[in-house]
């Protein structure tokens, strides 16, 4: 049915169709990629890299920091009464006479 791979001898597109999933299933276990012969063109399923998530390539801002949100209070730069000014702002906002 199918021939050894370590022999460099591929398989046709039709055995591929016919066993597909076992196959991906032996390249995920051996990670030895799998020859396919399609009209005298050789092709490779092979395992891949794991997926990266939609963000990994995200960079932060230079201008960002990041902190615990217990080291807020006593950041340097913020007026002592922050959250109170905050606080009143937000109230006022969802009253309706804020912006």
């Amino acid at each position: 049915m199918m021939k050894a791979n370590a022999e460099s001898e591929a398989i046709s597109l039709s055995t591929l169709r016919a066993d597909l999933f076992r196959l991906a299933d032996k390249v995920i276990e051996t990670g030895e990629p799998v020859e396919i012969d399609r009209n005298g063109h050789r092709l490779k399923l092979v395992l891949g890299s794991a997926r990266k998530g939609r963000l990994a390539h995200f960079r932060g801002h230079p201008d960002n920091v990041l902190v615990d949100s217990s080291e807020l209070d006593s950041m340097s730069g913020l007026p002592e009464d922050w959250l109170e000014e905050w606080s009143k702002k937000e109230d006022e906002f969802h009253e309706g006479s804020g912006p």
